[in-house]
């Protein structure tokens, strides 16, 4: 599959992908009981879709030439541990001395770090100054 042109259906597909993660987690809140099952068959696709993202080198890697640019996969996962570590320090480093009025959620922030990458395993890596047809 050449991934080198992205259409701006695979743009449109990153922003529903979001919008259900987002959608999906008030809904799960509101809920906690209530989840889908999905198909094993369901969940085998997903886990294949999910490994093809070892295979996909990150573009920008690619066109600086680095030697042996890291994956999707490498990057989701590094993101994944950093929102982990950073999540359960961010309460440390309130340094107003007032209450932290917002809630940091170190899941929700681990999930965002993994999701926002997720849709690379269909239409690639794409980066800021790749010219994207049909989108500004």
């Amino acid at each position: 599959m050449d991934r080198s042109f992205v259409c701006p259906v695979c743009v449109a597909i990153v922003a529903l992908l979001v919008g259900i993660y987002f959608w999906h987690s008030r809904a799960v809140q509101a809920r906690q009981s209530d989840s889908v099952k999905l198909s094993p068959s369901s969940l085998l696709e997903f886990a294949y879709l999910m490994g093809d993202l070892k295979r996909t080198k990150r573009t920008g890697w690619v066109r600086k030439k680095v030697h042996e640019p890291e994956s999707v996969a490498d990057h989701m996962y590094r993101m994944a541990v950093m929102s982990w570590v950073f999540g359960d320090q961010l309460p440390h480093y309130n340094t107003d001395g007032a209450t932290n009025t917002t809630s940091t959620s170190t899941a929700k922030l681990m999930k965002m770090a993994l999701v926002h990458d997720m849709i690379e395993a269909i239409c690639g890596d794409i980066v800021p100054i790749a010219r994207i047809s049909g989108v500004s």
